[in-house]
């Protein structure tokens, strides 16, 4: 029963080639732009924002419709 099969042709062997990053060297570093300043913050609203209305609590929580226990 073994003549039926065919002959297995050998396994292909398996090459792994390492290539450098560069044929001529490393890549040379990323040119990053210059970083933006940041505006000066005194407080929790950046300079760029505006402070909006002066809300007590109460009207705070009636105006976005906040559940009583986040009043109290």
């Amino acid at each position: 029963m073994n003549h039926d099969k065919a002959p297995q042709p050998p396994a292909a062997p398996v090459v792994n080639v390492v290539l450098p990053n560069n044929l001529y060297g490393q890549y040379p570093p990323p040119v990053l732009p210059p970083p933006i300043p940041a505006p000066h913050m005194t407080g929790l609203i950046p300079t760029t924002h505006e402070p909006g209305s002066r809300l007590n609590m109460a009207t705070f929580c009636m105006v976005y419709e906040l559940s009583d226990v986040i009043l109290q």
